[in-house]
């Protein structure tokens, strides 16, 4: 059952829970800046999370194009063991002298959403050139996906479910795993060069909204931050229903993929705005940005981790042939809404996402190279990966996905273009 077909049913029994009660949480305050979501229209001197970044690349080349390299992680639950992969990949490659699109060490912005929250602090440590760091962060990377249920979460029964605020419980088990990961890379965090940054986002379930952290920021107020950085990520990847919300500063978070499925830094129109405004820091910036979009998910309403091949074959049916290619939907309650927003509108999530990541920065004129990276259904189904359990978690599935991930990183033929990725109901696959 996915996070968000937890959310639909825990939605539908709500009428016999009792109302929760708000912990008191952990307290941050400076120590976990958030900013604040603004209105694209708003005033341009509102600053925005990428305006350091511009100015240094300004700075070092007056009166040159600056470009701004962000890597995009998506959500994906299991499947950031495939962006584990490809990020190990795409160092080996590097070392074998292969030409990739883009080289790791010129990646200035990570961001990152639910596993890929998870993921984003290895990756940006990996992207400095320092090849034992790199391989060092590659290794915890791969190590934090070589798991299964039982090492990351307890399951609930259905009755302390209900009474509770989630159908798992990962404490003493995957918030261990991320405090010590945390404990590990946060000096890493910290050291990044000005203008790098690692950007997780989360949804605030008090007003709603979309909420963004600058871990490197964080991770420079020292171990005093341990604490609210492990948190954030935390709630980053806190898919409703089935993983408790975090409570920070007296506000509940959730997973990030609630809102999107990956994003940028924040307001690329207000950037461009900016830049042609006279008198404003970056006026006359001739900016592009070149994005890698890693999604850590199969961009599928049909999960092929049980079986690939079925659902690639409904993935590719018809109208004429649903019926024969694609499981049935049970005409009750439940398995209608789990079908519904479980499955459709979490991969309808994940397309527009995809979307929004290109069509910003094309309506914007600021795009120059973009790629992007994802499980495809055809690819999982070739490489032979399914699961063999009933975890959330399947250790082997993972680690196929893993191996996936990784051959993809070391051909860039498969980096994909823009017109290559899934469109609507339909994927168009490269196979």
């Amino acid at each position: 059952m996915s996070g968000f077909s937890c959310a639909i049913l825990a939605a539908l029994l709500s009428s016999c829970v009792a109302p929760l009660t708000r912990p008191p949480g952990l307290a941050c305050g400076a120590r976990l800046p958030l900013h604040e979501p603004v209105d694209p229209t708003a005033a341009a001197s509102i600053p925005t999370l990428l305006d350091d970044t511009i100015a240094i690349k300004r700075r070092a080349a007056p009166g040159g194009q600056v470009v701004v390299t962000i890597l995009a992680l998506s959500g994906g639950g299991k499947y950031g063991a495939f962006g584990a992969g490809f990020l190990a990949g795409w160092s080996e490659a590097e070392r074998n002298g292969q030409i990739v699109p883009i080289r790791r060490e010129e990646v200035d912005i990570v961001t990152g959403i639910s596993t890929g929250a998870l993921l984003a602090s290895f990756a940006a440590a990996g992207n400095q050139a320092d090849p034992q760091e790199r391989a060092r962060a590659d290794r915890a990377a791969q190590a934090a996906y070589q798991a299964s249920d039982r090492d990351l979460i307890r399951k609930k029964g259905m009755l302390a479910a209900l009474t509770s605020n989630g159908l798992v419980d990962p404490k003493g088990l995957l918030d261990i795993r991320v405090a010590n990961s945390v404990a590990a890379f946060r000096d890493d965090v910290a050291r990044l060069p000005d203008g790098h940054k690692v950007l997780i986002g989360a949804t605030n379930l008090t007003n709603g909204k979309f909420y963004v952290a600058d871990m490197r920021e964080v991770a420079r107020n020292g171990a005093a931050a341990d604490a609210c950085y492990t948190e954030w990520l935390l709630a980053s990847a806190a898919v409703p229903a089935s993983f408790p919300p975090r409570f920070i500063d007296g506000h509940g978070y959730v997973d990030g993929g609630v809102r999107f499925g990956a994003f940028l830094g924040n307001d690329v129109q207000r950037v461009v705005r900016r830049t042609r405004a006279p008198g404003d820091p970056l006026a006359d910036a001739d900016v592009r940005v070149n994005l890698i979009a890693l999604f850590n998910n199969p961009v599928t309403a049909n999960s092929p981790a049980r079986d690939p091949a079925a659902a690639l074959a409904c993935d590719r049916s018809t109208l004429a042939t649903a019926a024969r290619d694609c499981p049935a939907v049970k005409n009750k309650l439940i398995d209608l809404a789990l079908r519904s927003a479980g499955d459709i509108m979490t991969h309808q999530v994940y397309l527009d996402s995809l979307y929004r990541l290109q069509r910003e920065l094309e309506a914007a004129g600021i795009l120059g190279l973009s790629k992007f990276i994802y499980a495809a259904p055809a690819q999982i189904a070739a490489k032979g990966c399914r699961a063999t359990t009933s975890d959330q978690f399947d250790r082997g599935y993972m680690d196929c996905l893993y191996q996936l991930g990784y051959e993809i990183a070391q051909d860039p033929a498969r980096w994909q273009n823009f017109d290559t990725v899934p469109r609507g109901a339909r994927a168009n696959e490269r196979r």
